[in-house]
């Protein structure tokens, strides 16, 4: 009886050069001799975290949740720093995250500045609402003063 023949032998005949460890992997496009060790590419958590944190942050409302777009611009300046010291290669997710984070922060500081400045009428509306219920009439009202207080304008009302 014959032994069954091993899957993992070397094929029978000539076998390639077996490259030294370290050796430069091959130019773009061609494909690794055979036997070529496989180099891992550099990679950049904190790019894509920050991409993936000021997509979040440019959804509209979630600006009035300033934690995302200043984790965004944060995590994607280290980043891009990683990027130009060549510890990271995706340099292009870091800045997409810190553009996102940074436009994302306009509307929430001026968000947030309004509500600041206005606490005495933002409280008024609050409770105007409370008081309106269900009436819709009542609450177009507590809305057009509110708009009155906080911005100074008349908004007429709609028949």
């Amino acid at each position: 009886m014959t032994d069954p023949q091993d899957p993992f032998a070397p094929a029978p005949g000539p076998q390639p050069p077996a490259l030294p460890y370290g050796t430069p992997p091959p130019p773009y496009g061609a494909p690794a001799p055979y036997g070529a060790p496989v180099t891992g590419g550099r990679s950049n958590g904190l790019g894509t975290a920050a991409l993936v944190l000021g997509i979040i942050a440019i959804i509209p409302c979630s600006y009035l949740f300033l934690i995302p777009a200043v984790l965004a611009l944060i995590f994607g300046v280290i980043g891009r720093r990683r990027v130009k010291r060549n510890q990271a290669t995706n340099g292009g997710a870091a800045l997409t995250g810190v553009i996102l984070g940074a436009l994302a922060l306009i509307p929430g500081i001026a968000f947030w500045a309004i509500v600041l400045t206005n606490v005495p009428a933002v409280q008024r509306y609050d409770d105007c609402i409370k008081a309106a219920g269900s009436d819709q009439t009542l609450t177009d009202a507590c809305t057009r003063r509110a708009a009155h207080d906080i911005f100074g304008i008349n908004v007429s009302q709609s028949s």
